[in-house]
């Protein structure tokens, strides 16, 4: 998924952080709308655009890690940031996840603990019905994160100065290998996926604004303007099942990419800062998108306690409640967890004592984070 400046970073980007609020909310929403369906036998195909919030994910992700890795951070220092930032709250919700897989799946279906390591490796996997997910299947954004995060690493330290053009023909390369082997293996498949594009798409518009380009404030409108609508578009075509997941680069990503564009252009006017206290979702969004499909099972159990009646006081309770639930966990789970294992935290604990090593520690925040487009229809919840 999205990530807002790393540490130290000089620029925040505050209509970035809103739309990765926004983002996270979009999934939420597709999330609960499709247990609606599955539990209630209503129509989910309303809310069936939320599910494009993770192609903003993806390009914001690689927005945000071209612009804050562009002085110079070491690979090293890159991946071990990365890894205390996205892992400590994804190994909780996986290891959730897997104890209620012993409950949920008793049939015999269940996860196994190969499966459980391999999803702690971020190694992309296929699951128990044959989907390429991890044991906590929203975390297969995440495979496709570690990836893209493997790839700008690597770039770095093999062409410095020239590391997105390397990146870009390591992702390239490895999409048309995909393109034209069609591998058939959970691994070869994620990675050589055309979602890498995305991310790509990320760091290009992050190159232009390092460049000083930026489209007339009008112009950056109607992009914004421009995106959401196509992604509506595409919501439509995949309501009528028009396009496959191979193309959802395309008919969602591109659009994505447009309304990031937009909002990043938006930036240098300041348009952003009477919204400011807003843009604190976009900090809460990485715990909202982790902390959600818990809190969706549980409206699904009272959707099905419906008796085949669509309630939607219940998918807006779970909403509610899932916002709050990312807020709590956010500020007393995901934060004290980064900065436990941030690197150097130890060290800096000794060197400035227990009572302020948690102050003088800055967090970046990011969000973590495919299948058939069938797997999006049939989210395991």
């Amino acid at each position: 998924m999205g990530a807002p400046a790393e540490s130290g970073a000089a620029e925040r980007f505050l209509g970035v952080q809103i739309l990765r609020g926004l983002a996270a909310a979009m999934v939420v929403v597709f999330h609960l709308g499709r247990m609606a369906q599955l539990r209630a036998g209503a129509d989910g195909a309303a809310t069936l655009v939320g599910a494009a919030g993770v192609d903003l994910f993806f390009v914001i992700s690689g927005f945000i890690m071209a612009h804050t890795t562009r002085n110079g951070l070491s690979p090293g220092d890159f991946l071990r940031r990365r890894l205390a930032r996205i892992f400590p709250l994804y190994a909780l919700a996986t290891a959730l996840a897997f104890a209620l897989s012993f409950k949920t799946m008793a049939g015999g279906g269940g996860e196994t603990l190969a499966r459980l390591a391999a999803s702690l490796a971020f190694f992309p996997t296929f699951g128990p019905k044959g989907e390429i997910a991890p044991v906590f299947e929203p975390g297969w954004t995440l495979q496709y994160e570690a990836m893209f995060y493997a790839a700008l690493a690597l770039a770095s330290a093999l062409a410095p100065r020239r590391r997105l053009v390397l990146l870009a023909a390591m992702l390239l390369g490895a999409v048309g290998a995909g393109a034209l082997l069609s591998p058939r293996g959970a691994a070869l498949a994620c990675w050589t996926s055309p979602l890498l594009l995305e991310f790509l798409a990320g760091c290009l518009i992050a190159r232009l604004h390092d460049a000083g380009f930026a489209p007339p404030p009008r112009v950056a409108a109607a992009m914004i303007a421009l995106g959401a609508g196509l992604l509506c578009a595409g919501a439509a075509l995949a309501a009528g099942a028009q396009f496959t997941q191979h193309w959802r680069w395309l008919v969602w990503g591109a659009p994505a990419a447009v309304i990031v564009a937009g909002v990043v252009a938006l930036e240098r006017t300041g348009v952003f800062a009477r919204f400011a206290s807003v843009a604190r979702w976009g900090d809460r969004s990485y715990a909202l998108y982790l902390t959600h499909p818990f809190v969706a099972s549980l409206a699904g159990l009272a959707l099905r306690d419906a008796h085949g009646a669509y309630a939607p006081p219940v998918a807006l309770a779970a909403f509610a409640l899932s916002l709050a639930v990312a807020a709590v966990v956010h500020a007393r789970i995901e934060q004290p967890l980064a900065r436990a294992f941030s690197p150097g935290a130890a060290a800096r604990a000794v060197r400035v004592g227990p009572a302020r090593a948690a102050d003088r520690m800055s967090v970046p925040d990011e969000l973590g984070g495919q299948g058939t487009f069938s797997r999006l229809k049939s989210f395991r919840l």
